[in-house]
């Protein structure tokens, strides 16, 4: 949520006082700038495709560790760190 509110997307309010949550509503509703922010980060994540970036991280981690292995293998045989 702390996220949110940081890029001008949301605001935040006590759940234990509604007179807040009113007042936060009534701001997020009535201020134009919110829907800036949302178009904004709408249009900068619309060609966003998260099984394509979980798969390049996975390539990613999958070839460090790969280097890790190789260089702990030849630590091993060569005995040089």
């Amino acid at each position: 949520m702390r996220r949110l509110v940081e890029q001008g997307l949301g605001v935040s309010a006590n759940i234990d006082r509604p007179e807040e949550i009113n007042a936060a509503l009534n701001n997020l509703l009535g201020n134009d700038r919110y829907r800036i922010a949302a178009r904004a980060f709408a249009a900068k994540y619309s060609g966003y495709n998260a099984s394509a970036a979980q798969q390049g991280i996975i390539g990613e981690l999958e070839a460090l560790a790969g280097a890790a292995v190789a260089s702990n293998a030849m630590t091993r045989t060569t005995g040089c760190r």
